[in-house]
């Protein structure tokens, strides 16, 4: 797939009525939370392809494009948790919760945490404690599950 290196916003339409260029450094703002928030703030970022489909090969890695993974970057930033599913864990050997210094250093003038904890959603608790979600982090990851889950 061929990619420019631009992010070109649709909606809401721009300033004009045409998509216009995003430039990397206006992603940030362009998704920050809204100033007057009283309230939990939810986001959902979910990339598939025309016919429905989220995976390709068993992992949502084949279907996101250059600039998905830029937004979706962006979006970890700014989120307080990143909220997965044990599926998405497992298939895409996801890592645990990092970061660099200029990003810890951009959350704590937000007032939020340095480092943004992964939440893992499951109703198995079929996590491996030995995969890189729990050793290769900076804070421990949340695991999320029911009642009746096993031990």
């Amino acid at each position: 797939m061929w990619w420019d290196g631009s992010v070109h916003r649709l909606w809401p339409p721009p300033a004009g009525s045409l998509p216009a260029n995003v430039e990397r450094s206006e992603l940030e703002s362009i998704y920050a939370y809204p100033d007057s928030l009283a309230k939990p703030y939810i986001r959902l970022n979910v990339v598939c392809s025309v016919s429905g489909k989220v995976a390709v090969n068993g992992t949502s890695t084949g279907l996101a494009s250059e600039a998905d993974r830029l937004i979706l970057g962006r979006l970890r930033w700014l989120a307080d948790v990143i909220l997965v599913s044990a599926g998405t864990v497992r298939a895409d050997s996801y890592r645990g919760a990092r970061s660099w210094e200029l990003l810890r250093e951009r959350r704590r003038k937000r007032g939020q945490a340095e480092v943004a904890p992964i939440a893992v959603v499951t109703a198995s608790a079929d996590l491996d404690p030995d995969s890189v979600l729990f050793t290769d982090t900076f804070v421990p990851p949340l695991v999320l599950t029911v009642r009746s889950a096993p031990a």
